[in-house]
Order: structure tokens, then sequence, then C-alpha cells
């Protein structure tokens, strides 16, 4: 009997400090082109993570912008599969606008990482596959 209410206070400690609530890592990364840092249009670089693991009427997708040295940050990110789409656009209201033809938007986007928050992600649409 009291390996059974040891084992129902341990379990209580494990609920009431968190350790069931899903964890959230910070994502990093850099957009590349050819090796070098995505070049920030007009209206800006938009890089969004789509969970994979998740319904598609579910998914909350992470979006974010690419600063001019080709970085970006995602804050309280799931770990997890996910897509990544990329979006170089010269008009924020104009999808047709993307430089780099819609190839990584996100219907289309061949990008997939798996999400950590430890290791920085390196994305260069010349070679989206790693």
């Amino acid at each position: 009997m009291r390996a059974i209410a040891f084992c129902c206070l341990a379990f209580a400690l494990v609920l009431s400090s968190g350790g069931c609530s899903p964890k959230k890592v910070k994502v990093t990364g850099t957009v590349l082109k050819n090796g070098k840092p995505l070049e920030v249009s007009k209206a800006g670089v938009e890089v969004i993570l789509i969970p994979e693991a998740v319904e598609k009427a579910q998914a909350t997708n992470f979006p974010t912008r690419l600063e001019a040295d080709g970085t970006f940050a995602v804050a309280d990110v799931p770990p997890g599969k996910y897509k990544i789409a990329v979006q170089q656009l010269d008009n924020p209201t104009d999808q047709r606008s993307d430089r780099l033809k819609g190839a990584f938007s996100p219907e289309k986007t061949a990008i997939r990482r798996d999400i950590d928050g430890k290791t920085p992600l390196t994305i260069d649409v010349d070679k989206p596959g790693g």
C-alpha cells in the first residue's frame, strides 16, 4: 500500500511542476541562397514553421521575419517535424511578388526539418533538402 501511495504522490508532484505540459523551444536559424544570406526584399522575407504531425485544421503555424543578416528566431515552438515555408516578398499584400516564385510557399515547400531547439536551422533555398 505504501508503494501505491508513493507512486501517487510522485505522479502528483510531476503534474504540479508542469512535467506533463508540452515543452516549447526557441528556434533559431539562417536562410541562405547559394551559401549567402538571402537578401531581405522590400516587404521582407517571411519564414513559416508548419507542424507536420498535427491535423491541418488544428495546426498552429509559427511565422517570423528574416533579419538583414539572414537570421531568424521563433519562440515557444513545440519540438517535432516541420515543413518550412520561405517567401521573399516585394509587396506584403501580393503573394505573387515572391522573388522565389512560390517554390517554398506553405503549399509547395519541400523543406522539412526536425526541430529540437538545440540545433540552429540552416536553410539554403538552392539546396532545400539539407
